[in-house]
């Protein structure tokens, strides 16, 4: 029996379409649902795929990796972190490569380094506290050119100092020589206000 993955998002997007039809339908009763059918759900063409297989963009790559490759690519995703905890936005730029996505459950899609920039500089304009904490970077499997981690970022927001916990995966290729970020995915599943 084949059994399908959905995200977190595409969970809370099912349950919110569930929770849709029981207010126009008093017969809908979640007992008589079985739970393949959670994965039919149609999800919105704007709903970004921030998925582990959204940074699987090529086939999957079942090649080893030296331990430079390996240490050069978790460097670049540390490097871009920290970089974004410095609100360097122009630094951010420099590690993207120039047909470079990006796509977050928090701020959308964007395709190319202005629009890539023009989100950026808006997002740290709007929180100018937010700063991510990440205990571990890893290689994707199957994905030898793809790091992930979990993070726990702070930001403050009208309704007060806000700790989000979510996953990030940033890919990498060669462009004109030079190795950069190709695709960002970034899935927050966590949020609470702590203060």
């Amino acid at each position: 029996m084949q059994r399908s993955i959905m995200s977190h998002g595409a969970r809370l997007w099912t349950f919110a379409m569930m929770s849709m039809s029981l207010s126009t339908s008093r017969a809908f009763s979640f007992s008589r649902l079985p739970f393949s059918s959670l994965r039919l759900a149609p999800r919105p063409a704007s709903f970004p795929s921030v998925t582990p297989a959204a940074c699987r963009s090529r086939q999957l790559r079942h090649m080893s990796i030296s331990s430079d490759e390996t240490s050069k690519l978790l460097t670049l995703a540390e490097e871009y972190v920290r970089l974004s905890n410095e609100h360097d936005v122009e630094a951010c730029l420099k590690q993207l490569n120039a047909n470079a996505s990006y796509q977050s459950t928090t701020v959308g899609a964007y395709e190319g380094i202005d629009a890539i920039s023009s989100m950026m500089k808006t997002f740290f304009s709007n929180f100018p506290s937010v700063h991510w904490d990440v205990k571990e970077y890893k290689i994707s499997q199957g994905n030898r050119d793809c790091v992930e981690f979990e993070f726990v970022r702070t930001l403050k927001k009208p309704e007060g100092l806000v700790r989000e916990e979510g996953k990030e995966w940033i890919e990498f290729s060669e462009q004109g020589g030079k190795l950069g970020i190709s695709k960002i995915s970034v899935e927050t599943f966590k949020k609470e206000i702590i203060a």
